[in-house]
């Protein structure tokens, strides 16, 4: 055993191994997605998994902070100089680019842990975290648009926070579903237009 260990920590790295698995992950769930199975598809043995986590629980739990960190990075990096509304399509363009990029495994992977892993406290803290992190950038989004006059400012934000949230992760299923059919620009953008219809100064109160 030791010497699969030492012969691991030649051979893959942490990263590699929670790539792997958050491929199985997606593609096969994450209760049927067993430590020696991840071993196996990262070509090393079951005990030299333990060098790196201590359980599967762990490999779920980092593979969901290493994929949120990934998200931050890739779509939330701060821009200069554009209004309320250029920010919110930038947003969302970055989205696209990253789905456009991945494919449907990134998306895939996150929904599966959601949806399997809800009741695990830790798990579940750190995805509520990730969502309201996004909630309260899309608010600050909105009233810096009230501030500047871009947005009106009697709007019930939450519903318009709850709509645009539910826009999107509707969006997010039917690709998934389907990624042949749904193109994620032209329905991500209609979610978008729909929102800011509802944020313009002139819009009906």
């Amino acid at each position: 055993m030791k010497k699969a260990i030492l012969e691991a920590r030649q051979e893959v790295s942490k990263q590699e191994i929670l790539n792997v698995a958050k491929r199985l992950f997606a593609e096969r769930g994450v209760r049927a997605t067993s430590l020696a199975r991840i071993a196996e598809a990262v070509g090393v043995t079951k005990a030299a998994l333990y060098h790196y986590f201590s359980s599967k629980h762990e490999i779920v739990l980092e593979a969901v902070r290493a994929n949120i960190r990934d998200f931050d990075e890739d779509v939330l990096e701060p821009s200069e100089g554009l209004s309320a509304s250029e920010l919110l399509v930038e947003r969302l363009e970055r989205k696209v680019a990253r789905a456009e990029r991945d494919g449907p495994l990134d998306l895939r992977f996150f929904y599966t842990v959601l949806l399997e892993e809800i009741g695990e406290p830790d798990i579940e803290t750190v995805i509520r975290e990730f969502w309201a992190a996004g909630r309260r950038e899309l608010a600050e989004f909105v009233r810096g648009g009230q501030r500047s006059g871009e947005f009106r400012d009697d709007v019930d934000l939450d519903s318009v926070l709850d709509v645009l949230s539910g826009a999107i992760m509707g969006i997010d299923i039917l690709w998934l579903n389907d990624a042949e059919q749904v193109d994620l620009r032209r329905a991500y953008g209609m979610a978008l237009e729909q929102t800011l219809a509802i944020l313009a100064p002139g819009a009906r109160r």
